[in-house]
């Protein structure tokens, strides 16, 4: 679950009056888009920013162990993403339906999608960990990454972000051939190159 980087409350002292029609000065609903003026309070209480934290320390962890040879950074690495992606409890489910809601508006929409560009380099880590003793469950990891490219391909949200002429919509054709690939998706990961020539 993530917040719309760009909402604020409607009442927000970073924004003085008159306030916006339909206002609720008491709870701030609904939120409303100052465009480029980043909410990092908002942002910060949900899962966008973990999951950035999660990514980067993977990939820095695996790519220690490629250097080193030490399965010390290979087994925290491990740990991370089986955590983050396979483990029932604490998985994220393979979908943003809740990406980049905001309060009094939506509960998600495609623009949350661009949350999980981060994940990209993931791939590339994922591929080298598999020469590591300590980095197992390669099968697990691409079955979730198999069910997001179908979310990505099938979903309403998904779908409007395919269409996007933005950098929502690069962003999303860049997962989706990576995500694709990675999962067994190649048939996809083809169809996402070869449409993206004509966008």
């Amino acid at each position: 679950m993530s917040v719309a980087i760009y909402y604020w409350p409607c009442n927000s002292p970073h924004f003085p009056p008159p306030y916006p029609a339909g206002c609720n000065t008491t709870t701030g609903l609904p939120w409303v888009s100052h465009d480029g003026v980043y909410d990092a309070a908002a942002v910060n209480q949900f899962d966008s920013e973990p999951m950035g934290r999660m990514a980067a320390s993977i990939i820095t962890l695996g790519t220690a162990w490629y250097f080193t040879n030490n399965e010390t950074y290979a087994a925290k690495a491990h740990d991370l993403a089986e955590q983050w992606f396979i483990t029932a409890a604490t998985r994220m489910n393979p979908n943003l339906e809740f990406g980049q809601g905001y309060p009094g508006g939506p509960s998600g929409g495609s623009g949350g999608i661009i949350d999980t560009a981060r994940l990209i380099h993931l791939i590339d880590v994922f591929q080298l960990l598999k020469l590591s003793k300590s980095f197992s469950e390669q099968t697990e990891l691409q079955s979730w990454f198999a069910q997001y490219s179908d979310w990505l391909t099938d979903s309403p949200h998904g779908k409007a972000a395919s269409h996007s002429q933005s950098n929502h919509g690069t962003w999303y054709d860049a997962q989706l051939q990576n995500f694709a690939l990675y999962g067994g998706r190649a048939s996809d990961a083809r169809t996402v190159a070869m449409a993206v020539r004509v966008k």
